[in-house]
């Protein structure tokens, strides 16, 4: 099928279910906007749309026989409600996406796909292989799981990735639920990159760009600087997640990082690193750790 010229910037987000990709989506939003009950929900797409200058989110419902619903403010349970419907065929979302740097030329575009491993419903890996098919794509983000590297359901979906998606696309490989390893029996964030980057060269990806992320730890530091409340496992985690990313050197994702990104990009990000240090503004620190502005930094450079 032919692809047609697009005024957007389409960046595809794809992943085997359990990567984290909401949490992580959320997390680039700075509010806890998107459902991940992924076992639950209808094989649909999303699409979330930039537009500057919006004071909060909106959506709506395009239904498998071309209607849609009308145009209201975005929430969990106005999205769990779209996605349990079975006539569902694509949510659309718009807001301002505050990362975004200003004077684009092309409006971002965030396409999410449903997981393809879906054991409950093979239609959530028939939606995502259409989409990389024929959806415009500038830009594909590829969540892994830290926790759980080289599953099959990530072999077949990389394999499709090499063999069916045009080749000038750009794919960027984010690691996910780095928090999750612990230091302390050995579990280093630098094995986990080079089990990754050997694992993604064995599959056939040449010289992949490789992100480690804490998207949980972005997304609560984010969601408590605006003032959201949140619950008690959150203080918790945020809490446990401060600790672990500000006295463990080894969790500075930014250092990790540094050998897939662009020099630019690298001191722009250490230069603010090392300002928060100095003011001892730990929040905003611990955020660049998280690798979160990393992959933001690189979505603005492709923009």
């Amino acid at each position: 099928m032919a692809k047609m010229k697009s005024k957007n910037f389409n960046i595809m987000m794809i992943a085997t279910m359990s990567s984290g990709k909401s949490t992580l989506i959320n997390a680039m939003l700075g509010s806890e906007l998107l459902p991940s009950k992924n076992e639950a929900c209808t094989a649909v797409i999303s699409k979330i749309f930039h537009v500057k200058n919006r004071k909060y989110f909106i959506s709506r419902l395009i239904f498998k026989d071309g209607g849609m619903s009308h145009w209201s403010k975005t929430n969990l349970n106005l999205l769990d409600e779209y996605n349990d419907q079975v006539n569902s065929k694509m949510i659309e979302t718009k807001g301002n996406i505050k990362f975004i740097k200003e004077n684009i030329k092309k409006t971002p575009v965030f396409i999410d796909t449903p997981g393809p491993n879906n054991s409950q419903d093979y239609l959530h890996r028939e939606v995502t292989y259409q989409a990389l098919s024929n959806e415009i794509t500038d830009l594909i983000i590829y969540v892994l799981n830290a926790t759980q590297l080289g599953t099959d359901d990530d072999k077949l979906l990389i394999n499709y990735l090499k063999e069916d998606v045009d080749r000038a696309t750009k794919t960027i490989f984010v690691v996910n639920k780095v928090d999750y390893l612990d230091p302390e029996n050995g579990e280093s964030i630098s094995k986990m990159l080079e089990t990754v980057e050997n694992y993604l060269e064995e599959s056939g990806i040449k010289k992949p760009m490789i992100i480690p992320v804490s998207a949980g730890l972005a997304k609560l530091l984010r969601m408590k600087e605006q003032g959201i409340a949140l619950t008690r496992l959150q203080r918790n985690r945020l809490s446990v997640w401060m600790d672990l990313f500000l006295e463990d050197t080894d969790m500075n994702l930014l250092m990790h990082s540094k050998k897939y990104i662009k020099d630019d990009v690298y001191n722009q990000l250490q230069f603010k690193a090392d300002f928060f240090k100095k003011m001892s503004s730990n929040v905003k620190l611990a955020e660049i750790y998280s690798g979160i502005p990393i992959l933001e930094a690189i979505i603005n450079d492709h923009l």
